[in-house]
């Protein structure tokens, strides 16, 4: 294999300039979708880099939705644009909630609404309960006119009703406002991941066809006396979401 230099900005680290120069070439279509990367020996040569180097550099571009790596099977280009929702999963609620932050609201809509049958069965409360139930557009915060992230349904338990008048303002979450004011903090959120076709008044809100394929994310924010406080339904556009995960086998077992 013909060695090739690998140029780094200043101060970059190589495994940074190698994700980058391998995103380029899957952009260009070097490595179509679907097909494999060079394997770790490969590039190792190629690039006269170690090991390590060319690990971290996946790693970047698994981080951004553009591979998947399976061992015995080699390193898959899952799409040639980096996933602009992308999402790992997540083991602290700390860190959900950082996630959060990346989007704002947008056409957003507020109402105080009870739970009728159907409500109260989708977000597992009480027949009746009532919410402030805010709706809108997430808008990545570092492109607010591109694609939306997500069409998204927020309802927060209406003891916590007071914080309607900051909602909207920036980035913040819901859950950190209604922190802010009333000093409830989420101790656990639980969320679930269910394939569904988008109806079509969402389908156009994010600019898609009927009948889109999406996915609906639902979590339940809980504070210390185990009560949801906050429940949120999310509908995503299929095409650019993808939540990936990564389990360890228990050293002891």
């Amino acid at each position: 294999m013909v060695t090739s230099s690998l140029s780094t900005n200043t101060g970059e680290p190589r495994y940074m300039a190698l994700a980058r120069r391998l995103a380029n070439d899957i952009r260009k279509g070097k490595y179509p979708i679907n097909s494999l990367l060079p394997t770790e020996a490969e590039l190792t040569s190629k690039y006269s880099i170690s090991r390590f180097t060319v690990r971290e550099a996946i790693r970047q571009l698994q981080s951004q939705g553009l591979v998947i790596r399976r061992q015995g099977v080699g390193t898959r280009v899952l799409a040639d644009y980096p996933v602009r929702n992308y999402m790992q999963a997540r083991n602290t609620v700390e860190e959900v909630l950082q996630y959060g932050v990346q989007s704002l609201l947008k056409e957003m809509e507020m109402s105080e609404i009870k739970a009728d049958a159907i409500l109260a069965e989708k977000l597992g409360c009480p027949y009746g309960e009532s919410f402030l139930k805010i709706a809108g557009l997430r808008m990545p915060v570092d492109d607010p006119n591109g694609p939306p992230v997500c069409w998204t349904e927020i309802f927060v338990l209406s003891e916590f009703s007071g914080i309607q008048d900051s909602v909207g303002r920036g980035s913040v979450l819901i859950a950190n406002l209604i922190e802010e004011k009333y000093g409830q903090r989420a101790m656990e959120i639980r969320q679930d991941i269910t394939a569904v076709t988008l109806p079509n008044d969402i389908a156009g809100k994010l600019g898609l066809p009927s009948g889109s394929p999406g996915l609906l994310v639902r979590r339940w924010y809980r504070g210390a006396d185990d009560k949801a406080f906050e429940i949120t339904i999310s509908l995503h556009p299929g095409e650019s979401f993808s939540y990936t995960m990564r389990m360890s086998r228990n050293a002891e077992v």
